[in-house]
């Protein structure tokens, strides 16, 4: 992920040299102090976030609608995890389905109504559900049918993976792969996925082939979703076909 944004802001020339030889600075030093990759990848990748809100990396262009608390809050969905670990998985579906039936709600209050909801919706939701609720929905039937940590991952590409191919597809996109998506935006998905399901690993028993494997073919979900919502569609194939392989494989 480090590489991966560290080359498109110079690509994009967000980085100058002095921030450049700052960043290699602190890789250098987190790594050699502390003996480990992954206490200097955090450390590197959180001074890189703090050159890169500097410098402007995350302001969106192109023109494209986006209501910011709903970007940011998407990483936090990642609590649903903790609370599945920590409290029964029926009381995290209660949690859930709350939430769902409110965004349900509030979508049919929009639809009936004509008050102005553009500080929560896109002017592209006028007349469709929101991704919010595609997202909850998709969720919720993630962690109601699907076992152990799968439900994890699943959650994990939705949420931190859609995020990073917004993020970098919308600042970077310039190669087309299939209709609105761009090679630089599916790659951000990619790595978002993996860099998500590995804090997972690191935690959790998760085999890393899932890891990898599942964030690519959530990845490749994200760019056939055209047409559809893949706020509902990545969370629920990436998690069936890691559920279809186990099966399979283990039986």
């Amino acid at each position: 992920v480090f590489l991966y944004v560290t080359a498109l802001q110079i690509i994009g020339g967000e980085f100058s040299l002095w921030s450049l030889a700052a960043l290699l600075v602190v890789a250098a030093l987190s790594y050699f102090s502390s003996r480990t990759g992954d206490v200097a990848a955090v450390v590197t990748f959180l001074f890189m976030l703090v050159l890169a809100i500097r410098h402007g990396v995350f302001e969106y262009r192109g023109g494209s609608e986006q209501i910011l608390w709903r970007v940011v809050a998407r990483p936090f969905a990642l609590l649903m995890v903790v609370i599945d670990r920590l409290w029964a998985r029926k009381f995290l579906l209660y949690i859930i389905g709350i939430l769902a039936l409110v965004f349900i709600a509030a979508d049919f209050a929009r639809f009936a109504a004509k008050a102005d909801w553009s500080a929560f919706f896109k002017k592209r939701e006028k007349r469709r559900f929101s991704s919010m609720t595609s997202f909850l929905v998709s969720i919720f039937l993630c962690f109601l049918l699907f076992p152990g940590w799968v439900p994890y991952l699943a959650l994990a590409f939705s949420a931190v993976g859609d995020l990073f191919s917004k993020i970098f597809g919308l600042r970077y996109g310039r190669t087309a792969i299939w209709k609105s998506r761009t090679l630089e935006g599916s790659m951000g998905f990619l790595c978002g996925g993996i860099m998500a399901g590995y804090i997972l690993h690191t935690v959790i028993p998760i085999p890393l082939v899932y890891v990898f494997g599942g964030s690519v073919i959530a990845a490749l979900i994200e760019v056939f979703s055209e047409g559809l919502d893949d706020n509902f569609t990545v969370a629920l194939v990436s998690g069936g076909v890691i559920t279809a392989v186990q099966f399979f494989i283990h039986g």
